[in-house]
């Protein structure tokens, strides 16, 4: 296998406007086979070998860096310096959320 980053971009490329040309019919009867694919393997019988056994993030839970600096300080007692946020910027490109 050739890891030629450029000739798979360009392949890529071309598959994408190989797709963008297809008439409409077809690009649906694309859709209905990728969604047909996706119930059969929501709904095959996975093997408990296969299965990962993960616990969620707690991080996604805590909004800010002070909430997630006292969960880590908590939970992980042998670290005692925390580095202090990042400056918010005054504009930005797109809207920072506010949590």
């Amino acid at each position: 296998m050739s890891f030629d980053l450029p000739r798979i971009l360009e392949s890529k490329r071309q598959h994408r406007r190989a797709l963008a040309a297809l008439p409409i019919r077809e690009k649906l009867r694309l859709l209905d086979e990728l969604r047909r694919r996706t119930l059969d393997l929501r709904s095959s019988e996975p093997t408990t070998s296969l299965i990962l056994h993960q616990e969620p993030a707690v991080y996604a839970q805590l909004k800010s860096f002070t909430k997630i600096a006292r969960h880590l300080a908590e939970n992980f007692p042998d670290t005692t310096v925390f580095p202090a946020p990042p400056p918010r910027p005054s504009s930005h490109e797109r809207p920072i959320p506010q949590f």
